[in-house]
């Protein structure tokens, strides 16, 4: 099991990573965001909330009052945002985690969302990654 959950997140990571490398390379250069910790909450969120689902939340977020967690990096907002959108933006929430202390990572994350398995499931996540791939 633990193979195959190493594999599923290795291969969303490459998927990600062709797909939005160029602007994620940027926008942690910019913001001092870890790369690793950004890659796995948008493994994690790309995992629970397929494109299919962003699209869908992409119409419903234009209702009058609507406020959704939308594109691929789920960042809450009140219109609708293209992936890359909602990656600049999660940059911009995790940054100075490019060479912070473990303890300041974990509540970065919890900024980004305060549940605790949720902090759990990315800092698997990200040991995962930082064990398979290079950033």
């Amino acid at each position: 099991m633990v193979r195959k959950k190493q594999s599923i997140f290795n291969i969303n990571y490459l998927h990600i990573s062709n797909r939005f490398g160029e602007v994620i390379n940027k926008v942690c250069s910019e913001h001092q965001t870890s790369k690793a910790l950004l890659f796995s909450i948008l493994v994690y969120e790309d995992l629970n909330r397929p494109q299919w689902i962003r699209r869908i939340e992409n119409i419903l977020v234009r209702l009058p009052g609507a406020k959704l967690t939308v594109g691929i990096a789920q960042v809450t907002s009140t219109f609708p945002l293209s992936d890359t959108e909602s990656i600049e933006l999660a940059s911009e929430k995790l940054a100075f985690t490019d060479s912070a202390p473990e303890n300041q990572v974990i509540r970065s994350i919890h900024r980004y969302n305060p549940s605790n398995r949720y902090i759990a499931s990315v800092l698997e996540i990200r040991g995962i990654l930082l064990a398979n791939c290079r950033f």
